[in-house]
């Protein structure tokens, strides 16, 4: 009976053990399980309104040739590039186009409110604490006997956000509201292009 016994508690003490290391290897596979699923969950968040500022950079004139454009209210094309800086501690990204609208007064011609249509293909863009992105677009302007019009506020909206940043519109630089495709391969004659990595 004594041996039989001794058996016995060997090896009850012999499954306890191997349980324990099938259990402490089901908790340390658990924990390497959580471990991957949050590190897959830290991935860099977008950048919001509240965490960019804007301003505008005046670009390249572009002169129309009229023996391709018939239009003689298109004078030329001007360039302009807006400059989105992360003013945040953190870093973000930025997928897309920006919503971009000319503001000014409403004549019997045109309209009180411009958006430039989007041009161009899209990329992903992260922005370090400082870092800025440069959108490129370009408008119509005419000549001053054709009545061009005068905005006063470009307002600016990052993708994927629904508020804007505001920036003035240089006074005197008048344009036309024209969304057109050109010939020549001018392509459109207004557009705005998605946000671009930092150059």
């Amino acid at each position: 009976m004594r041996r039989t016994v001794g058996v016995v508690v060997a090896g009850t003490a012999l499954a306890l053990t191997v349980a324990g290391i099938v259990g402490a290897q089901s908790s340390f596979a658990g924990t390497t399980g959580k471990a991957k699923a949050a590190t897959a969950k830290q991935t860099t968040p977008r950048c919001h309104t509240r965490d960019l500022s804007a301003r505008l950079v005046k670009g390249r004139f572009q002169e129309v040739d009229h023996s391709i454009v018939a239009d003689t209210r298109l004078l030329g094309l001007q360039g302009y590039q807006i400059r989105l800086t992360n003013k945040s501690t953190s870093t973000c990204e930025m997928y897309g186009f920006p919503g971009a609208d000319l503001v000014g007064r409403a004549t019997s011609q045109w309209k009180s409110r411009f958006s430039l249509p989007r041009s161009g293909g899209r990329t992903t863009v992260r922005l370090a604490p400082d870092a800025t992105a440069h959108v490129d677009l370009r408008v119509a302007q005419g000549p001053n006997s054709d009545s061009p019009w005068q905005p006063t506020t470009l307002q600016v909206t990052p993708p994927d956000e629904t508020t804007h940043l505001s920036v003035a519109w240089p006074a005197g630089e008048k344009v036309i509201q024209d969304a057109d495709v050109l010939p020549g391969g001018i392509g459109l004659a207004s557009y705005i292009n998605a946000v671009a990595a930092p150059r």
